[in-house]
């Protein structure tokens, strides 16, 4: 399948940079937009050399592929960024994102709790309103035995993502410097970044033996 050899650069727009991407022909006959825009959500001033805003422009036009290759198989693939956005919304009205059947299992009452904030009309006529309180996207399969180490501040970010959103942004930067340098050093100690699964005894003992060296040499004995 063909694909731009050239690495979609994000672009800047009101202090933020954006995901912009111009329908290719092959994909006209799945795709009615001529022109996708996303935001990546990353601030300019956050962000200055766009190193983290081009990583998730990769990871959208990645995933934007593959949903348009799914829909010219035949097959119905849910959209790029459905359930992130189901997510914030139920995020926005104080409440945790639960899919159909998760919120069926929930009981009445929280059911019939979502039901009242789709009274005001602006809710009662928005089709993300409902999926995000009423559970209209799907949530993949749970596949945690392949996260890699590397990628553990960002999945635990997705997993206390409403909690997250009550701090400043100092706050955030904060939070993740302290996990990304626990990261960081744990690496050190093994051979290579790998999934979860794959973490030996042997990387926690070395793990732990380095921290214990670095408490000693703060004493002076």
């Amino acid at each position: 399948m063909a694909r731009p050899r050239q690495q979609l650069q994000p672009v800047k727009k009101d202090g933020f940079r954006y995901f912009v991407q111009l329908v290719p022909p092959e994909y006209a006959s799945v795709e009615p937009r001529k022109r996708v825009v996303n935001s990546t959500k990353i601030r300019i001033t956050d962000d200055p050399r766009g190193v983290t805003a081009q990583a998730i422009v990769d990871r959208m036009y990645g995933e934007l592929c593959a949903y348009w290759d799914a829909k010219r198989q035949g097959k119905t693939p849910q959209p790029p960024r459905y359930l992130e956005e189901a997510v914030q919304t139920a995020a926005q009205y104080q409440v945790p994102y639960l899919p159909a059947d998760q919120l069926a299992e929930a009981g009445l009452d929280v059911l019939i709790d979502r039901l009242r904030l789709l009274r005001t009309p602006d809710a009662m006529n928005n089709e993300l309103v409902f999926r995000g309180l009423l559970g209209g996207a799907e949530v993949p399969a749970k596949k945690e035995n392949d996260i890699l180490i590397s990628q553990m501040t960002a999945t635990v970010e997705k997993m206390e993502k409403i909690d997250l959103s009550k701090k400043s942004s100092g706050q955030l930067i904060k939070w993740r410097g302290s996990k990304d340098l626990a990261i960081r050093q744990f690496l050190a100690v093994c051979s290579s970044d790998k999934a979860i699964a794959e973490i030996t005894r042997n990387d926690v003992v070395n793990f732990r033996e380095q921290l214990q060296e670095r408490i000693l040499e703060t004493f002076d004995f």
